[in-house]
């Protein structure tokens, strides 16, 4: 299974309303051309099949995970599916602990701007 570590730390595609039946088209692309860190937010069509769907495909290939996460049943969730990274919009602890805890899963919030970062500590 890929890691953060191991991956192109540079790019991470987000999958923004992608549905499961094109996910692995668009996945093989951007794997292909290297980019190997791809979220699906949570807000997209069954993002949680898409998940499942990049896992089995590409779990050696890219670090797979979530964003929009705003639930510690969604940590529970996206690592059900298969999820090995988890982000979310803001510093919600409830979200951050599992996250960070659950199935060696990546979480942490992601910012716009500084001035969100700042706002939010």
């Amino acid at each position: 299974m890929k890691t953060l570590s191991s991956t192109n730390k540079q790019i991470v595609a987000i999958l923004r309303g992608v549905t499961p039946d094109t996910v692995l088209d668009v996945a093989n692309c951007l794997v292909q051309c290297g980019i190997t860190t791809i979220e699906v937010p949570l807000n997209s069509p069954r993002p949680l099949q898409s998940i499942k769907l990049l896992h089995e495909r590409f779990a050696d290939k890219a670090v797979i995970g979530a964003g929009t996460v705003l639930t510690a049943s969604q940590v529970d969730a996206v690592a059900k599916a298969g999820g090995t990274l988890v982000l979310s919009p803001d510093m919600n602890p409830e979200v951050i602990k599992p996250g960070s805890d659950l199935h060696s899963a990546s979480a942490g919030p992601h910012f716009r701007t500084l001035s969100l970062c700042a706002e939010s500590s």
